[in-house]
């Protein structure tokens, strides 16, 4: 934890002068981060597309041999190697002989910026390694279209306002997206709630070619079964009491956009035969109405339970999960992957510092506490910390005594539980019906699991009838 709470105060220092990014500001955190990990000097490198040397911190070592294997390997492989400095430099200082260097590849979005070289005598422990492997992949993510800053001491256009992920799989995550996102294969995203699924189905849409169009999110689990099949294919005017004009669905409301239905294993099977008629013709037919309609959206899933347990369960037919997996994409829990802790603090530290105009720095007592906890609500939990943090503190005094379990009482609540009530608190567009369900399923799923799923017992504890307790659990689907 020591490590993370270093790197977290090494970004921070990064991220707050990424707007006015300056040459000194660079050299700054490269200085840092050689007193960070104990080494003797450190050096960067910027070249251009045909690397050619643009840029160097430390001339005086020597010139760098870009034809050196080793090099090529650095950047062939966009990992860092170890070698001995006469091993990568021509006419070195005599001084630095004797020195073994950590190269480390500057890239970002698969290109490949320069190097950052750590000359050390002592050997670095693996850890250290590790620190500085994520401290100079933050730096590549910063100054990526910004080397003008280094170059002629202009800043650059582009701001940083993305979040970043050092963890191998998110990684290779979005690396993924990136290829599939201009095609019109479907994708199935699953993972814990919390964990970032609308975020990466919106970063899909974004990178397509409907990003132009609406991204619609529904939310299976949150609209009462009775609503849903409205909800998704539209009303015709008449088509039940109360529908007094036609209305869109979603799917309409969506035309040549993306709708990204969550948690869609919640779905009666009767609409999840609906929804595969959606994905194989593309044609939807309002409720009431005789004719059918043409659209053309994409749709992109979620689900928050093991692809395993879903088919083994049957929740989901089976003929539309094989539509829905053109492309499974998991996001791991943030409680493993624990080197994104950092970029993300800071990532909502400074938006939510802009959003309510404050200058909040988080004491290292608090961190300390972020950086142990499990983060069973996932990004969702640590983004409604942060804000709550900046809300109630102000410059002169920090609230200290925020509790990192505020959303809800963990030792009677598990993360299934959890799930429902951060629902309620992260959404911006639930409506008190769809808020009064999800309550009501977790308050039940609660009191049922206190009584061993006795409906007897139960339904004494909550001051209903019994059939009355059978009749919900079937509605809830609670069995």
């Amino acid at each position: 934890m020591y490590l993370l709470e270093k790197l977290y105060l090494l970004v921070e220092y990064l991220n707050n002068r990424v707007a006015t990014l300056q040459k000194t500001d660079v050299e700054n955190y490269l200085e840092k981060l050689r007193l960070q990990t104990n080494t003797e000097f450190i050096s960067l490198y910027l070249f251009d597309s045909s690397y050619h040397l643009q840029y160097t911190t430390n001339s005086f070592v020597g010139q760098i041999n870009l034809n050196n294997p080793l090099i090529k390997k650095v950047f062939l492989k966009k990992n860092a190697i170890i070698a001995s400095a006469p091993q990568i430099f021509h006419n070195i200082v005599l001084i630095f002989k004797d020195y073994k260097c950590n190269i480390y590849p500057l890239f970002f979005n698969n290109t490949n910026l320069g190097l950052v070289i750590l000359f050390f005598k002592n050997k670095m422990n693996e850890e250290l390694k590790w620190f500085a492997d994520l401290a100079v992949r933050y730096l590549a993510q910063i100054i990526y279209g910004k080397t003008d800053v280094l170059l002629n001491g202009q800043s650059g256009d582009n701001a940083a306002d993305t979040i970043f992920f050092e963890n191998p799989i998110m990684q290779k995550n979005i690396e993924i997206i990136k290829n599939i996102a201009p095609t019109k294969i479907n994708v199935l995203l699953t993972g814990e709630s919390g964990a970032g699924k609308e975020l990466m189905a919106r970063y899909i849409h974004k990178l397509s070619d409907r990003k132009e169009y609406p991204f619609i999110t529904v939310s299976c689990s949150a609209i009462p079964s009775t609503l849903i099949e409205s909800e998704l294919f539209g009303v015709k005017k008449g088509a039940f009491t109360g529908a007094l004009a036609d209305r869109k669905g979603k799917f309409l409301l969506a035309d040549k956009g993306t709708v990204f239905l969550d948690d869609v294993s919640e779905l009666s099977e009767n609409v999840q035969m609906k929804l595969l008629r959606v994905l194989q013709e593309r044609k939807i037919q309002p409720l009431g109405d005789v004719e059918e309609q043409l659209i053309d959206v994409r749709i992109i899933a979620a689900t928050r339970e093991p692809l395993e347990k879903l088919i083994s369960s049957k929740k989901i037919r089976e003929d539309l999960f094989f539509r829905l997996n053109g492309i499974v994409i998991n996001i791991p829990p943030l409680r493993e992957r624990r080197e994104d802790l950092p970029l993300l603090i800071n990532y909502f530290l400074n938006k939510y510092n802009v959003a309510y105009s404050k200058n909040i720095k988080i004491p290292n007592d608090i961190l300390k506490k972020m950086f142990k906890n499990e983060w069973r609500g996932n990004v969702r939990e640590l983004q409604n910390y942060i804000e709550r943090l900046v809300v109630l503190s102000d410059e002169n005094e920090i609230v200290e005594n925020l509790n990192l379990y505020a959303s809800v009482d963990r030792k009677i609540t598990n993360s299934t539980e959890l799930d429902e009530l951060l629902k309620i608190q992260e959404s911006n567009n639930i409506t008190l019906s769809e808020a009064e369900y999800l309550f009501k399923k977790w308050f039940l799923k609660m009191q049922l699991s206190k009584n061993n799923f006795n409906i007897t017992n139960t339904a004494k504890k909550i001051n209903v009838q019994r059939t009355y307790l059978s009749k919900l659990v079937k509605d809830y689907k609670l069995k």
